[in-house]
């Protein structure tokens, strides 16, 4: 018993050491090109983790992850757009990067997007497009998603729930990634 108790203390004492890199580590594999460590640096510049607040310089390192394909900094980027935060605003440029995580299965673009979609924000105005969105995004789970998705069925025509559902379950079939959104 002595010896667990003694192995776990060693392994607990060196958390710290397996903890998150700083700044500047985190920093030298941004400048490498590690989109998860560009994408990392975006957040500690939006939210001041460890440097002053800068917006811009958040967007500049979303920017580098989400040219990579980076998910989370594309909806990142795509969030920073629709509130001009660190750029200008921009709805259809927000679109486009929702869009590009939302393809990847990113569940808070999906949703987010299904919003764009309802209300004509940088794409016209498509309620079988959010339904398409919201029922991916509930499909995996999105409690919120699932209710938007029960309203709208209700205001849809029959023509219209019939197309949003055949396209929903098209992109099921696809584990809702790669839909077209």
């Amino acid at each position: 018993m002595k010896i667990i108790s003694a192995l776990l203390l060693a392994c607990i004492l060196t958390l710290p050491a397996m903890a998150a890199p700083d700044f500047e580590e985190t920093k030298r594999f941004a400048e490498a090109g590690e989109s998860w460590a560009q994408y990392s640096l975006g957040v500690k510049y939006a939210a001041g983790d460890g440097v002053p607040v800068n917006a811009s310089e958040a967007v500049n390192w979303y920017r580098l992850a989400a040219e990579q394909g980076y998910a989370t900094a594309q909806y990142n980027l795509g969030t920073s757009y629709a509130k001009g935060d660190g750029v200008l605003a921009n709805n259809a440029k927000a679109v486009k990067w929702y869009r590009l995580a939302a393809e990847q299965g990113y569940v808070a673009a999906q949703f987010t997007l299904g919003f764009n979609y309802i209300k004509g924000k940088g794409v016209p105005k498509n309620y079988i497009r959010a339904y398409k969105v919201w029922a991916a995004a509930s499909d995996q789970g999105h409690h919120d998603a699932e209710i938007n998705l029960a309203k709208l069925t209700k205001i849809l025509t029959p023509a219209e729930r019939v197309a949003g559902q055949q396209l929903a379950t098209e992109c099921h079939e696809r584990n809702n990634k790669d839909c077209g959104f």
